[in-house]
């Protein structure tokens, strides 16, 4: 019924599998480690690339949300410059020429501020973007942004967190060649059963 032979053998064989494949189950963890080595350099240059463009777009925000609030204290410069040239005008007999200058003065700030909002607009759309990556639903940013950005919001960019998914298949996949050197063990039962 029960053949102790046969089962020494099949548990000797078990146990002693892994030292004659040897060289397959280190070939095979070198080529494990190699794809995760390959995965992590992928990782961290995807996390590094994400960064800086994060980066770019956070400078660009910034630059262009101070070159607005330095057009707007220029802009109150110049309309007091235009007032006080008005009453100039009146007291002190100033040209209209003047007055007309301190107007085109004041215009020409004031349309450098529309172009410099329209670019602090544009550089949140690609601070989104960038953080994103097309995902803008459910994202919320703080009013005022400073320029070192957490690791936590590059997570929500697809490509930052494929390759974060395919370095922990890769460091599984090293994990799963090194069990291989384990001795396997399988219990299996037979029985017969005869009729009389």
């Amino acid at each position: 019924i029960v053949n102790p032979g046969k089962w020494l053998l099949s548990a000797v064989g078990s146990l002693t599998q892994p030292i004659f494949q040897n060289g397959r189950i280190i070939a095979g963890l070198k080529v494990a480690k190699m794809q995760y080595e390959q995965a992590y350099n992928t990782w961290q240059n995807t996390v590094l690339k994400a960064g800086s463009e994060v980066s770019n777009a956070l400078v660009l925000y910034n630059y262009s949300d101070e070159k607005s609030k330095i057009e707007q204290k220029r802009i109150d410069v110049l309309e007091k410059n235009v007032e006080s040239t008005k009453e100039l005008m009146g007291i002190a007999g100033s040209s209209y020429l003047e007055i007309i200058q301190a107007q085109s003065s004041l215009l020409n700030v004031q349309l450098s501020k529309v172009a410099d909002d329209f670019y602090k607009m544009q550089a949140v759309v690609n601070l989104y973007y960038t953080i994103a990556r097309g995902k803008l639903e459910n994202q919320s940013l703080p009013a005022n942004f400073s320029t070192g950005v957490g690791i936590q919001l590059l997570n929500n960019r697809a490509d930052v967190h494929a390759a974060e998914m395919n370095l922990a298949q890769c460091f599984y996949g090293v994990e799963t060649a090194r069990s291989k050197f384990y001795p396997s063990i399988t219990i299996s039962g037979t029985g017969a059963f005869t009729n009389s």
